[in-house]
Parts: C-alpha cells; sequence; structure tokens
C-alpha cells in the first residue's frame, strides 16, 4: 500500500535523544534548494474525486519513464571562499 515517489534532493543525517536518553540517528532526504524534486509518480483511479497530486518542483521533472543521466559535477568547486 501507499504511493509511489522521485525523490531528489540532499541526504542529512541528524543525531538525538530518545526519552530514556539513548543517542538515535535520524536520516533524512531534504528536497529544496537546488536540484531538488518530488514528484508522485502512481495516479490513481478517479474514484471518490481522488487525483494525482504531486508537490511543486523547483524545476520541471522528467517523465517517469525516461531514464535518469547523471549530472556531471566535474566542475563543481564546494570549498569554502574563506
Amino acid at each position: 500500500k501507499g504511493s509511489k515517489v522521485y525523490v531528489e534532493g540532499k541526504l542529512q543525517t541528524r543525531k538525538w535523544q530518545d526519552k530514556s536518553g539513548a543517542d538515535r540517528y535520524t536520516t533524512e532526504v531534504v528536497v529544496s534548494g537546488f536540484n531538488g524534486t518530488l514528484q508522485m509518480l502512481d495516479r490513481r483511479d478517479d474514484v471518490g474525486g481522488a487525483s494525482q497530486q504531486s508537490a511543486p518542483a523547483p524545476r520541471a521533472a522528467a517523465p517517469a519513464a525516461d531514464p535518469i543521466t547523471p549530472v556531471d559535477n566535474s566542475g563543481f568547486d564546494d570549498d569554502i571562499p574563506f
């Protein structure tokens, strides 16, 4: 049960403590900023007024049937300038 989604973003791991004080870790996909995308891939039947809904994407996403082309980041400089 559930819906298929396409998610593109940045992985982020957080450390937190539960009620007993034990360290816990959570890994999340952050969908914001440059290249962040969330797209619903399943279409629901029009039973009961339900229809396909998707979150607004900051850029156009490729159709689900198209293969995903890797991005060339060889020229990307992620050093902090100071």
